[in-house]
């Protein structure tokens, strides 16, 4: 048996908005929705035989804050984690 080609995808998921933090609430709440789009359709010609994606981090700054700077090399904890 092979699946029919007009079968029905399932929906896309909808995006869930936060209630709102009560006013002066000293914690925010988010969510973060990873979508990936890499595969061996996308990228026949390089797709690895163990495709993975590390799991994800995030982190909580103000506009003083930099990690990193257009046109400056990235500090020796970034090229680590990238690498």
């Amino acid at each position: 048996m092979r699946p029919c080609s007009d079968a029905p995808t399932a929906p896309s998921p909808s995006p869930r908005v936060p209630s709102p933090a009560p006013a002066n609430s000293p914690t925010a709440t988010y969510e973060l929705v990873f979508t990936a789009t890499w595969s061996a359709e996308t990228h026949p010609q390089d797709f690895p035989s163990f495709p993975h994606f590390s799991p994800p981090i995030g982190g909580t700054h103000d506009a003083s804050v930099h990690f990193r700077r257009g046109g400056e090399p990235a500090s020796l904890g970034i090229k680590r984690m990238a690498e």
